[in-house]
């Protein structure tokens, strides 16, 4: 998961790179959390500041060498406090498609 504000790569005190979660329902909503600083936050939510949000799942099936992925770009609109698709990739590194 990956932030920019702003177009900057934001700080990340929590360090969720990596997760092993195992199955992921496509049906079934699931919440992540990104921490934020509190001065760039409150620039956020009052429309000073632009974020982005990147999210990047990649599927390893037990009985399989195969690498599926899905990358999603979400932005936040401070206008009705929603994070709106924006864009992504079903593309691995080595080209496999998802």
């Amino acid at each position: 998961m990956s932030a920019l504000i702003d177009g900057k790569k934001a700080p990340d005190p929590s360090k969720m790179d990596i997760s092993e979660t195992g199955g992921i329902p496509p049906d079934i909503d699931h919440f992540v959390y990104r921490h934020l600083p509190a001065d760039s936050y409150e620039d956020i939510i009052d429309g000073k500041s632009k974020l982005q949000i990147g999210v990047h799942i990649t599927y390893k099936p037990i009985t399989s060498n195969t690498e599926f992925c899905n990358f999603t770009r979400f932005v936040y609109d401070y206008r009705t406090a929603v994070f709106r698709p924006a864009g992504g990739s079903d593309k691995c590194k080595g080209g496999e498609i998802f």
